[in-house]
């Protein structure tokens, strides 16, 4: 049987430890006896006291590992993931803490091949597209170490990786840790750039269908079968509460009873926003690209002046109408 891998960097003054721990629970909800391990560097393991220690009374078992002392909390994270085959044996199904799970993964074990992962944003991408969401140094660096690439490209999501122990694996991801080293010293700290590159070169990762990683922007379609919500607490188009903050939060401040909160976590799905809206296609590519971000910082600028903001989009209304009555 395979197991449920977390990598946790965590202190008192964040809520990552409180996400986990949500995510965690949720696992125990639909496979109350699957093996989780939970991989962690010596810090965190130390914070692991009163409340905070609750997080053991869910896990299998706690993996402590040395990490360089030079790197930040989301530096030893991403250490942590891009590593975390060399650390843990067996098969196992790794899932970021900021996700909830909807019903049991056990068919994962049928998955055939050695490292299967989701797209990121559900989607294959236009390279530029994608890369606008990143600093111009990071496309740079891609570029650079990518080679030729077609217009569009399979870029994969590293919240959620099922990985077998074999050669295979092992060796993907000691290429990956290598990349992202490299990356770092670039001053490029995220992990998925240097998973793409490793895939790029290595070719291994197979895609897995998206309700094992729907991610909460662009999974619509994912969603009626999903199986892992990827809510992405640092998400900056909405946040799903109330897992993004509230939840962790509550917890937080209760001693860390995350039973208490068993109905809305074994609902992850019935949270959205009301009123909300589907944006797909070219609307969405609008939406999201540069000249699209520019617009909804000057409209966001003067929402925050509700009455101007009525004001002028009166205004924009009647030319609106106006324009379309000389037209007709």
């Amino acid at each position: 049987m395979f197991k449920l891998l977390y990598v946790l960097t965590s202190t008192e003054k964040d809520i990552y430890l409180e996400q986990t721990l949500i995510s965690i629970f949720s696992a125990r909800i639909y496979m109350p006896n699957i093996n989780i391990t939970l991989l962690t560097d010596d810090k965190t393991n130390n914070s692991l006291i009163r409340g905070r220690a609750r997080i053991k009374d869910f896990v299998t078992e706690i993996i402590v590992t040395e990490v360089p002392e030079n790197l930040t909390s989301m530096q030893i994270s991403r250490f942590l993931k891009t590593s975390m085959r060399m650390h843990v044996q067996g098969d196992f199904l790794y899932i970021d803490g900021d996700t909830v799970l909807c019903e049991s993964l056990e068919e994962i074990a049928t998955f055939p091949s050695d490292i299967g992962m989701v797209l990121d944003s559900n989607s294959d991408h236009d390279i530029k597209h994608y890369f606008s969401r990143y600093k111009h140094k990071i496309y740079s660096y891609f570029k650079k170490n990518a080679g030729n690439l077609p217009q569009r490209y399979k870029f994969f999501n590293s919240g959620v990786i099922w990985c077998k122990d074999t050669e295979a694996g092992y060796k993907f991801f000691d290429e990956w840790h290598e990349n992202w080293k490299k990356s770092y010293n670039h001053g490029i700290f995220v992990d998925q750039i240097a998973l793409n590159l490793t895939n790029l070169d290595k070719d291994i990762v197979q895609e897995l269908d998206g309700k094992y990683n729907c991610q909460i922007e662009h999974c619509a379609k994912y969603l009626s079968s999903a199986k892992i919500l990827h809510y992405f607490a640092t998400n900056s188009f909405f946040k799903y509460e109330p897992f993004a903050t509230e939840l962790a939060m509550q917890l937080k401040a209760n001693d860390f009873f995350v039973e208490n909160y068993r109905e809305i976590i074994a609902n992850p799905t019935k949270f959205f926003p009301t009123p909300s809206l589907i944006i797909a296609n070219s609307d969405l590519e609008i939406y999201k690209s540069e000249l699209g971000r520019l617009m909804k910082r000057i409209v966001k600028l003067f929402y925050k002046c509700k009455p101007l903001f009525t004001r002028l989009n009166d205004v924009f209304y009647l030319l609106r109408v106006t324009i379309r009555e000389r037209n007709k």
